[in-house]
């Protein structure tokens, strides 16, 4: 007999991989970007003129807007593109129905969002699960250039 929790866990999965493949299907069709931002992108771009760390803040999940690196393992939503992330996911997820404290995630924040140098998967398990806002340490950038981001 298999636990309720584990049946709750792979029916999120399954959702999040069908909500990737419907956002890809979705890009096609409009041309918009489906890949996820990384930070190293932003670099070649802009000039960091220094960092503050901020400490422990709830943040907005809307507001994540990338990763530090390149990431295959997720769209720009935060949702699973490969099943060999299925494990993982499936990990995080069921320790979150358990109750199991899930540690904070790091962001680091530029002038219009979050790029994650950490917590991929927990972002994309409290996404599916509904929750608004996740915990995380935050390192502020401070950019030469103040422009805004294109995503």
């Amino acid at each position: 007999m298999r636990n309720q929790k584990v049946d709750d866990a792979l029916s999120l999965y399954r959702k999040a991989r069908f909500r990737a493949w419907l956002g890809k299907v979705i890009a096609l069709l409009t041309g918009r970007q489906h890949k996820l931002p990384n930070l190293k992108e932003l670099k070649r771009r802009e000039k960091v003129q220094g960092w503050q760390y901020i400490g422990i803040q709830e943040i907005p999940i809307q507001m994540i807007v990338g990763s530090e690196d390149p990431s295959p393992e997720f769209d720009c939503e935060f949702f699973p593109l490969n099943r060999h992330s299925r494990e993982r996911w499936l990990d995080i997820a069921f320790g979150m129905l358990s109750g199991i404290d899930i540690p904070p995630i790091e962001l680091i924040q530029v002038p219009n969002g979050y790029f994650a140098q950490s917590g991929l998967y927990r972002i994309s398990v409290y996404r599916m699960m509904g929750h608004k806002v996740i915990p995380a340490y935050v390192t502020s950038w401070d950019l030469l250039e103040k422009s805004f981001l294109p995503y």
